[in-house]
């Protein structure tokens, strides 16, 4: 095959790609049953109560808005329990200035060995819950009036043990409204709702939001029964599963606000530090988001192979797949209230989040540790998994990729990404 073919073969991929993940994306984040605000008279049932705990490691600049939003709640029977992870800012004195409103402050001296300082702190805060509910809170979330009125309802009304809600995301700085609707986007392309819903396959949950029975956390072991996970969540979702319990993943964006990171830095630290740990946890979903964002990043290059082979065919290809690419983000950036021009940047933005995950996957093959919170958490190397397990390598080292996807026009891609001064020739 010529080198000219290997191209247009491998750009028709591409497109292809593009029509298979953006609705392959919005179909799975649909199919998640979705929690709607209701009305005060609907809870007809006595109101359960709920205990809300919230980890905290220097978070003085975002419980204030939490605590606020806690403070307006619609719902009669809760308490509030603020864990401060051996802060170092003024986080103790601003959950102690919610004292008067019953907010708990529990201090605690850092996680012991063998624990992550969040599920330590979530494991610390259960066990000052007084209430059969409990809700595990982010500290940089923002919850509606109506939101734990309209989480017990359907929880009640759907027999439900345990589930979490995927909130709307706070999107205000150049890199959170490039870099996260494509990673959501992304996200969604590998799960599939209906297992992880079903009680048999995979789990998912958003430790943003976690949604509980008291009795169903105690007996599944909690936050202890994976207390070195740094993917907590789905740890814990996993965790559940096993036991019986299946956690709903839920659409929240009328009831629950979050805003995750506010600097590229910690963009590159919060999802690197998730993303191989991900793979590992789910590698069939991982595999297939390593393998869309791949394709998604690769459309830069489709433009620069179109020039350099001077080809109207390849470049039209490339204009298709570009195209395809920008509607898919549009749904998205509408979800996030982000303005629809960033949509033309996907491309670069999908190569940011590829090569945040390589470098995550580098981390954990070298047992290099990651860095969160003030804190290094020590990964064990990989390696001996990863041969194992050569379809988890595949979702992000390059060649395994291309043997994968039985492409050489995909060789070229890789190639010119690792190892750009060797270019693939046909």
């Amino acid at each position: 095959m010529s080198n000219r073919r290997a191209l247009h073969l491998w750009a028709c991929v591409v497109v292809v790609s593009q029509v298979i993940s953006g609705l392959r994306a919005k179909k799975n984040y649909h199919t998640l049953p979705e929690i709607v605000p209701i009305s005060q008279n609907v809870l007809e049932r006595q109101e359960e109560g709920i205990s809300l705990i919230i980890p905290a490691r220097n978070e003085e600049a975002n419980l204030p808005r939490l605590l606020a939003s806690i403070v307006r709640l619609e719902y009669s029977s809760f308490e509030v329990i603020v864990v401060d992870d051996a802060s170092t800012d003024d986080t103790a004195a601003v959950v102690r200035g919610y004292a008067r409103t019953g907010v708990r402050l529990v201090q605690v001296a850092g996680p012991p060995s063998g624990w992550t300082g969040k599920n330590n702190a979530c494991w610390v805060g259960a066990g000052k819950a007084v209430y059969p509910w409990l809700l595990f809170v982010d500290a940089d979330t923002e919850l509606e009036p109506s939101a734990l009125r309209s989480t017990i309802h359907f929880a009640q009304e759907q027999h439900v043990r345990a589930l979490s809600l995927f909130p709307r995301q706070r999107c205000e700085t150049f890199w959170e409204r490039l870099l996260l609707p494509v990673a959501y986007q992304q996200y969604f392309v590998g799960m599939n709702a209906r297992k992880v819903n079903g009680p048999v396959g995979p789990a998912l949950a958003n430790g943003q939001y976690f949604f509980i029975r008291q009795d169903a956390y105690q007996q599944s072991g909690g936050h202890a029964a994976n207390a070195e996970s740094i993917i907590d969540d789905v740890a814990l979702a996993t965790n559940l599963k096993h036991h019986g319990v299946v956690p709903l993943a839920c659409r929240g964006e009328e009831l629950v606000s979050v805003r995750m990171y506010t600097t590229l830095r910690q963009i590159i630290k919060g999802f690197g530090k998730n993303s191989y740990q991900y793979i590992q946890q789910s590698p069939l979903t991982g595999i297939q988001i390593a393998i869309s964002t791949t394709l998604a990043a690769s459309i830069v290059m489709l433009f620069f192979d179109a020039h350099r082979e001077k080809s109207r065919v390849l470049f039209g290809i490339a204009i298709a797949a570009y195209s395809i690419q920008v509607w898919n983000m549009l749904p998205w950036l509408k979800k996030f209230n982000i303005a629809l021009h960033h949509a033309v940047l996907a491309p670069f933005a999908s190569l940011a989040f590829l090569l945040i995950a390589i470098n995550s996957l580098l981390h954990s093959i070298t047992g290099r540790s990651i860095s969160w919170k003030g804190r290094s958490y020590a990964t064990r190397p990989r390696l001996r998994v990863l041969v194992s397990k050569p379809v988890v390598l595949a979702g992000f080292h390059m060649p395994s990729l291309m043997s994968v996807l039985c492409v050489r026009g995909c060789s070229k891609f890789c190639a010119t990404i690792m190892f750009s001064p060797f270019r693939w020739k046909a």
